[in-house]
């Protein structure tokens, strides 16, 4: 699964965790029990293993401009459309 289909839907987006529970508890990025992931989270969740993970994470921080993909996503102003519109880009 890619990022971009992980995301889709509105309510798959979060803030300041890497993962939420159906009831707003943080939780790990690859359990079963998550329902909706911060951009780094959801690379966690699509990529498994590591190598994967570090290329896509690297592909994304040079798409924030050298920024780090947790402060991108946690940034006040940011909106799901933003998040999905990065993702949807790059194809991940």
């Amino acid at each position: 699964m890619k990022i971009k289909e992980l995301l889709a839907k509105p309510g798959a987006w979060t803030r300041y965790e890497y993962a939420r529970t159906a009831t707003g508890l943080p939780c790990s990025a690859t359990s079963r029990q998550a329902v909706c992931w911060c951009l780094r989270g959801a690379v966690l969740y699509c990529y498994d293993t590591e190598t994967k993970r570090l290329n896509v994470l690297d592909k994304l921080e040079s798409a924030v401009k050298g920024g780090f993909v947790v402060s991108y996503n946690d940034a006040p102003e940011r909106t799901h459309a933003e998040i999905l519109a990065l993702v949807e880009k790059l194809d991940v």
